[in-house]
C-alpha cells in the first residue's frame, strides 16, 4: 500500500519535500509537464537523493487521440504521435512502433516500472478497447527483454464502462492473460468539477476490479489520478494510488488535455480526516472554527497542528506546498492504520468505520448551522458506503 505523487505543472519543491517527509512513498511524472532534458534530469535527481523512492513515468500516449490536444511538451519526445485516428492504429505495424518506441524512452531512465502506451475507451466492448489491448500485448512481448524494470500495462477507462459487470469481468479474464508485473490504471470521471462523490454500482465494480487484479492475481496496481476514493481502492487490494497537489491533478477528467480558455484559481481547500472530505477554508473550516468545533474537523497531522493554536495566523500562511503535504499525510495515516488491519476485511472495516463517524460529525456541524456547498457535503459518504457494501457482499468479504 504505497501513496505517489502525481507530478504536473507547478512542481516546484512539492515532490522532494513529501518524499523527504515520509508523504509519499514515490512519483509518477508527467512528460507533458517537463521538456525531455528537465525531465531525464529531474528522474536521475530523484533516484539519486532518495533511492528508495518508487519512480515511473506515464508516457501519456493516450493524449495522441485527442484532437486537438493541450498536450504541452509531448510533442518533444521521441515516441509520442499528435492527433491519431483509429485508421492510423489499425496497421499492426504502428502498434509495434509505438509500443516500443514507449518503452524504450523509459528504459535507459532509472525508473522501477515501465508503463505501456495505450488509448483511452469508454467501454469495455468498444472498439478503441481492443486498441488498448493490442497495444498491451506489443508492449508485454517487448518488455519480456528488459525484465530489469518490470512493465505495468496503462489502461484509461471511462468510469461509465464499470457500470456495466458482465463486460467488466469478460475484460478482466482476458487481461489476466498477460505475463506482466502489473497495471496502471486511470478512470476517467465524466463531472467536470472536483468532488469525491461517484456513482454507487461503479464504485464496487471497480473495488471488483482491484480486487480481482491485486488481491486475487497478484499484479501490483497502481491507480493514477484517485484522491481520498484512493483509500477503498487500495483497500480493496491496489499496490498504490497517486494524486498531486492541483485539482486536476486529484481527478482526471475527459477535458483534461483538450484547450480551454479562461477559468478561475480554485478556492484553497483542507483535508479532513473526520469529515473524510477537502472542505473549503473559507468559508467551511473557518465557519467550524467559529463555532468551536475546530478541534473535531481537524485530521491531527504535524503540518495542520498550529491550526487548532492560532486559526487566523495559521490560515494566512495555509499555502498550496503546505495543503499539499497535508493532504498527502492524511492519506498515509489511514493507509498506515489499514496495514495494521492485515486482510481485505480488516482494511474496508477501518475505511467503513470512517465512513460512519464522518456521517456523524456532519450531521453535528449541519445542526449548529454550518452549511456546505454540494461538492464538500456528506452525500459520497453514503455512496462510498454502499458501494463498499454491495461488494463485500459480492465477494463475501
Amino acid at each position: 500500500m504505497n501513496l505517489f505523487a502525481q507530478h504536473g505543472y507547478g512542481k516546484t519543491d512539492k515532490i522532494e519535500a513529501g518524499l523527504a517527509g515520509d508523504a509519499i512513498e514515490g512519483v509518477i511524472l508527467s512528460p507533458k509537464d517537463e521538456k525531455p532534458e528537465d525531465l531525464e534530469k529531474l528522474v536521475t535527481e530523484l533516484d539519486r537523493d532518495f533511492p528508495k523512492a518508487q519512480l515511473l513515468i506515464d508516457p501519456q500516449f493516450y493524449v495522441s487521440t485527442t484532437v486537438p490536444a493541450k498536450d504541452g511538451n509531448l510533442p518533444l519526445y521521441p515516441y509520442y504521435r499528435g492527433s491519431l485516428s483509429r485508421k492510423d492504429l489499425l496497421p499492426a505495424r504502428h502498434l509495434t512502433k509505438f509500443a516500443r518506441q514507449t518503452l524504450d524512452y523509459q528504459r535507459r531512465l532509472p525508473v522501477d516500472f515501465l508503463l505501456s502506451a495505450t488509448v483511452p475507451f469508454d467501454d469495455f466492448t468498444d472498439p478503441w478497447c481492443q486498441t488498448a489491448l493490442s497495444l498491451a500485448q506489443e508492449s508485454a512481448e517487448y518488455a519480456h527483454k528488459f525484465p530489469r524494470q518490470p512493465l505495468l500495462l496503462s489502461l484509461v477507462i471511462d468510469e461509465t464502462a464499470f457500470r456495466h459487470a458482465s463486460s467488466m469481468k469478460e475484460f478482466l479474464d482476458m487481461v489476466t492473460l498477460f505475463d506482466v508485473a502489473g497495471f496502471y490504471v486511470i478512470v476517467k470521471r465524466r463531472d467536470a468539477y472536483y468532488s469525491q462523490q461517484i456513482e454507487t454500482n461503479i464504485l464496487e465494480n471497480m473495488l471488483y476490479f482491484t480486487h480481482v487484479l491485486g488481491d486475487l492475481n497478484d499484479y501490483k496496481v497502481v491507480f493514477g489520478y484517485t484522491d481520498l476514493i484512493g483509500l477503498p481502492i487500495q483497500a480493496a487490494g491496489a499496490y498504490a494510488t497517486a494524486c498531486g497537489w492541483y485539482q486536476s491533478q486529484r481527478f482526471f477528467h475527459s477535458d483534461k488535455f483538450k484547450p480551454i480558455h479562461g477559468g478561475r484559481k480554485p478556492r484553497p481547500r483542507y483535508t479532513s480526516l473526520p469529515l473524510m472530505n477537502s472542505v473549503l477554508f473559507v468559508p467551511e473550516l473557518s465557519a467550524i472554527q467559529t463555532k468551536g468545533k475546530l478541534e473535531r474537523a481537524l485530521s491531527d497531522t504535524e503540518i495542520d497542528h498550529h491550526l487548532a493554536e492560532d486559526f487566523s495566523e495559521a490560515s494566512t500562511h495555509w499555502s498550496l506546498g503546505v495543503a499539499t503535504l497535508h493532504h498527502w499525510s492524511c492519506i498515509r495515516r489511514v493507509l498506515a492504520k489499514m496495514k495494521r488491519g492485515g486482510n481485505t476485511s480488516d482494511r474496508l472495516d477501518v475505511i467503513q468505520t470512517m465512513i460512519s463517524r464522518a456521517g456523524a460529525l456532519y450531521d453535528q456541524l449541519l445542526e449548529s448551522g454550518i452549511t456546505f456547498e454540494y461538492r464538500s457535503g456528506n452525500s459520497h459518504l453514503a455512496q462510498w458506503n454502499i458501494g463498499i457494501e454491495n461488494f463485500r457482499t459480492t465477494m463475501r468479504i
